[in-house]
Formats: C-alpha cells, structure tokens, sequence
C-alpha cells in the first residue's frame, strides 16, 4: 500500500493515515492541540472524574448525539427496509458520510483522545509516585 500525504486528509478530517510521515504529523498536531485553550481545559475538567463508568457516560452520550444521527439512522432503515436475505447476494451498500458528519466526528474524537490522555497521565501518577 502506497502512503499518501495526509496533510489534507488530517486538516479536514483529523485522521491519519498509517505511514511513517503521518505519525510525526500526529504527534505534532498533538502537541500543537494540546497547547490550545479548548483542548487543555477540557483536559482539565476530564481529570477531575477518574471514574471509567462516568467515561463510559460520557462515551454513550456522544454516540446518541453525534455518531447514530439522523442521517446515519435513515440510512440504516432504509438499507434495513430494503435488505435481501438471499445468503448469495448478501451485499451491502456503502454509507456515504458526509463532509460535517465526518468533520464534527473528527472534532469529537479529538476531544475524547484530549481527555483520554490527560486521564492516562492522572492515572500514571496515581500509580507512580514521584
């Protein structure tokens, strides 16, 4: 598999691809997102529950509000609706997303990897004392 440039691709999307490359962008969109005040305050505020089951909360409220909308939901009930039980013609068009469905999911995983990060360095310091 040929790497391709993903500075576009993470600029619109927040993704990377897996290539030598996008694991320095990564690292430096990281850095540089961790420095911005949204992202560090967010930080700050997961730190103060270290609880997994208010993190699981959190991860279901997303998924309800951000991951299973309207336009996914429609979706998967028309393609239920019209779905073929023949074993041998079992295929399954592709959901198209679209551009802000794939941007807001690129902001709310960013925030949630924001989270998940300095909830990691809490719970290292819990276990390593300094």
């Amino acid at each position: 598999m040929k790497c391709r440039s993903s500075a576009s691709t993470a600029k619109k999307y927040a993704a990377f691809s897996i290539c030598p490359n996008d694991f320095r962008e990564a690292r430096n969109a990281a850095i540089s997102d961790s420095a911005k005040r949204e992202f560090s305050v967010l930080g700050l505020q997961a730190v103060k529950s270290l609880d997994e089951k208010t993190w699981l909360d959190e991860s279901h409220a997303l998924a309800k509000s951000h991951v299973y909308t309207e336009e996914i939901l429609t979706t998967l009930r028309r393609l239920e609706a019209t779905a073929v039980n023949d074993s041998q013609t079992n295929t399954i068009e592709p959901i198209i997303l679209s551009d802000s469905y794939l941007k807001v999911g690129g902001h709310v995983a960013q925030e949630r990897i924001m989270q998940a990060g300095y909830r990691l360095g809490a719970v290292l310091k819990e276990l390593v004392p300094e």
